[in-house]
């Protein structure tokens, strides 16, 4: 019975704390391997039509013809058959210098493997490792991960082989990999901006192959019948600074299904994110309340709040953003016109551009009625209440039994006024099924090197998102932008950050990421234990920025020909 290592990031908040940090080595030089068959980009240089097509584009005609006459010459570098998975190529040293021509390159790429690839490449972050190969004719970044997959179940803390058939582990395994690529594969592009070269264009293409043996793989995964251990990776890489160690895996059978959260405590957090999002900006915006004039239209200057806010919203929300709802109560009862007023800022709203929001229109006679009805209720229910402390506050005179007074007594001064009333549907929340989330494209994200996002952030990675905040801020010159900034600045003079006495390790990795993050142009998100709809949170969302251990890893392929900052994540 071999002893368990446990993985010690979870899928969610309540992770475990992960194993102490080492600083992190510089990834290992690639080897000169190729892999061939349909695994590789040049597969015994046997170039497609698509590819010598794509050489034609970026190189010309006669220099395309030229490269393909050197490579039928015999004692070509490369063995163009293998019996293996694996090709050696000879010892061919990488020759990609800072003043070669576009098409030396190309030929350079082309003809050489050690050049195009980088094998068991590990990304700045500290977390993930893959195989990548630039298809430069195809305009491929060909990104390999392979886990070295053991099936078994856990006993007494210790994973035990076996227990799986064939056809049982062939359908883990199909699953994982088509969730994984289907999430990270092709989402964005990386453009290079260099003078002379711009027409080179990459698309990321990710694969997913299972190891034969954890000497060949990228990850040491043990996947168990049952859920006994919390599913996530570990950094034991980490502690390694030759970047032998493989980094340990956890999964299990139940994790293939792709579904809402289980827990409804993680649904309600995702969906309180997106209703403190909204209420905040209600405030910001100051549309609580929307005034009519005389002849009944909303006045000038609400109307340009309302336009303020709807443009926020869209562009603080994320794809996968909980679409709470918002409610408009119409006032003006005595005139019996309260609906429509309330239909009027919909109205507004929608033509600002309001559409991932749900509207709910309703009159302030019917609020007034349901918060009387709310009150008494819970007076009701504290009268019945054997342990009156535990509802104090809803006796008459107690705190909340005042507060409650006192709003439907405003509420009914202003019930003739000519105003809507805007608000969040608090309870939206909880009747929130939640989106369909794949816990394996989540933590692929960390095979990749990239880091949870629902951990408070540490003080450095905030001090990155505010220079970030600073720059577009300052190009953009929009207001929101401006406000994201302030409040950033604020939670750094508040100390509102991870002092890391916890898990200095994670507070590492986030500093890396952002480092990152901000070389490839991006704002730094912000990190913290509200979730998202980000797949590096609670969601499905991917963003550009998630995609920058990719980019990073293409520039090492092509500097100094083409630095990392020539390339555009887009």
């Amino acid at each position: 019975m071999a002893a368990r290592v446990p993985a010690t990031h979870s899928n969610g908040p309540d992770a475990a704390t992960h194993s102490p940090r080492h600083p992190h080595a510089a990834a290992p030089e690639t080897m000169p391997v190729t892999r061939v068959g349909s695994e590789g980009a040049f597969a015994g240089l046997a170039f497609d039509v698509s590819q010598i097509a794509g050489l034609q584009r970026v190189m010309g005609n006669q220099a395309t013809v030229k490269l393909l006459e050197r490579q039928r010459t015999p004692g070509s570098s490369v063995e163009r058959k293998s019996t293996g998975p694996l090709v050696r190529a000879n010892q061919v040293q990488r020759v990609v210098t800072g003043g070669m021509t576009k098409q030396a390159f190309i030929a350079e790429l082309t003809g050489t493997p050690a050049s195009r690839q980088k094998l068991q490449n590990i990304p700045s972050t500290g977390m993930g490792r893959f195989d990548v190969e630039y298809d430069v004719a195809g305009g491929r970044l060909i990104i390999t991960v392979r886990p070295f997959m053991q099936f078994g179940n856990t006993v007494d803390n210790a994973f035990v082989p076996g227990g799986w058939s064939a056809s049982a582990q062939k359908k883990m395994f199909a699953a994982f990999k088509s969730q994984c690529e289907a999430a990270w594969s092709g989402k964005f592009t990386f453009s290079c901006q260099k003078v002379g070269w711009t027409d080179l264009v990459v698309t990321p293409i990710v694969r997913v192959e299972r190891a034969a043996s954890l000497a060949d793989g990228h990850f040491d995964v043990k996947i168990s019948k049952d859920k006994s251990v919390n599913t996530g990776f570990g950094r034991e890489q980490m502690g390694d600074p030759t970047g032998a160690t493989k980094n340990v895996g956890n999964f299990a059978d139940q994790d293939v299904k792709k579904r809402a959260h289980d827990k409804a405590s993680q649904r309600c957090s995702m969906a309180n994110h997106d209703e403190a999002r909204l209420s905040h900006l209600i405030e910001v915006y100051g549309i609580k309340t929307i005034h009519f004039d005389a002849k009944g239209n909303i006045t000038d200057q609400d109307r340009v709040n309302l336009i303020g806010f709807v443009q926020a919203v869209n562009k603080s929300a994320l794809p996968g953003s909980v679409p709470v709802p918002l409610i408009l109560t119409g006032a003006d009862v005595a005139k019996g016109k309260p609906k429509k007023l309330a239909e009027a800022v919909a109205s507004a709203m929608k033509a600002a551009g309001m559409k991932k929001n749900p509207l709910t229109v309703r009159t302030m006679e019917l609020l007034i009625k349901s918060e009387k009805k709310k009150m008494a209720g819970e007076l009701a229910a504290h009268e019945k209440n054997e342990d009156k402390l535990k509802t104090v506050g809803y006796r008459p005179g107690g705190a909340l039994h005042t507060e409650a007074k006192a709003h439907i007594a405003d509420l009914e001064t202003h019930q003739n006024d000519k105003r809507v009333e805007i608000e969040v549907d608090a309870a939206f929340k909880n009747s929130w099924k939640g989106d369909p989330y794949s816990i394996l494209a989540h933590e692929f994200g960390h095979m990749l090197g990239n880091p949870d996002e629902y951990f408070q952030g540490g003080e450095e990675v905030l001090k990155l998102r505010i220079a970030t905040l600073t720059t577009s801020a300052a190009a953009s010159g929009d207001a929101d932008k401006q406000r994201e900034l302030a409040e950033a600045q604020a939670e750094l003079a508040q100390g509102k950050f991870d002092a890391g006495a916890g898990d200095k390790n994670r507070l590492d990795i986030q500093q890396n990421y952002g480092t990152l993050v901000q070389g490839a142009g991006f704002e730094v998100q912000k990190f913290n234990t509200s979730p998202t709809s980000s797949i590096m949170s609670a969601g499905a969302d991917l963003l550009p920025q998630h995609y920058v251990t990719l980019w990073e890893a293409l520039g090492r392929i092509t500097d100094p020909a083409i630095t990392q900052g020539d390339w555009k994540v887009g």
